[in-house]
């Protein structure tokens, strides 16, 4: 996966990537989906992504889903779109932990595209 971002810094590392996510900043993070470097067709498909202290935690600190439309699942173009508004951002309290983001195609078959550490950077300049 390859993406530009607003409001989000995302480190590659193998499989996993880091997320620092900036309190009080618009989130606008496009993830492209491809295969033989070719974007897969998302037609269809919905997207989770959950952010916790722990894996084994109950409590979700972020979320961004397809269904309340903080994931954009494009088309044939393979992305998905993380979004936030800065209001959303800054109620996100300050934290290290993990997440990780689930695809579900159309089939209804459910894969792990990403995960690794999640960081919400504590904002310091507000109005």
């Amino acid at each position: 996966m390859v993406g530009t971002f607003s409001g989000m810094i995302v480190g590659k590392a193998g499989l996993d990537a880091n997320i620092t996510l900036f309190q009080g900043k618009t989130v606008d993070y496009t993830f492209i989906l491809k295969e033989n470097n070719i974007p897969v067709d998302v037609t269809g498909w919905s997207a989770a992504l959950q952010a916790r202290v722990s894996v084994c935690s109950t409590e979700v600190l972020v979320d961004f889903n397809s269904g309340d439309s903080s994931i954009v699942v494009g088309t044939t173009d393979g992305k998905f779109t993380l979004a936030k508004t800065d209001a959303e951002t800054a109620a996100i309290d300050a934290f290290e932990g993990v997440y990780d983001m689930e695809i579900t195609k159309d089939d209804g078959t459910v894969v792990q595209s990403i995960s690794g550490k999640f960081t919400c950077v504590a904002e310091v300049t507000r109005a």
